[in-house]
């Protein structure tokens, strides 16, 4: 598992919302990404909403690790692709939560 701290109160909004968008996302696209096990709640000890995610198995991508280049520039691409194809209606509007990123 992987456990999500987030470092300021800017980034803490973004929990709520990964809960509730990931696992609608995730089925929709060709490579995995994080799915929420558990939310925490703010404590006297940690001000904030944090997050535990099932951990994907994997490796950073460098450039000494990726053995095939133009495969894995193809994979992220479909990725890509996939998420821009997805319909954004009812998803989360500009906020504070994605700091404004406007909708495309």
């Amino acid at each position: 598992m992987l456990v999500r701290l987030p470092s300021a109160a800017a980034y803490a909004l973004q929990v709520e919302k990964e809960h509730r968008w990931l696992p609608r996302l995730a089925p929709l696209l060709p490579l995995p990404v994080p799915v929420p096990l558990a939310m925490g709640v703010p404590t006297d000890d940690y001000p904030w909403h944090w997050s535990v995610y099932r951990w994907i198995e994997g490796e950073t991508a460098t450039l000494e690790r990726i053995a095939n280049l133009p495969q894995f520039a193809a994979s992220l691409a479909q990725f890509l692709v996939a998420l821009q194809r997805i319909d954004p209606a009812g998803g989360p509007a500009p906020g504070q939560h994605n700091f404004f990123a406007a909708d495309h």
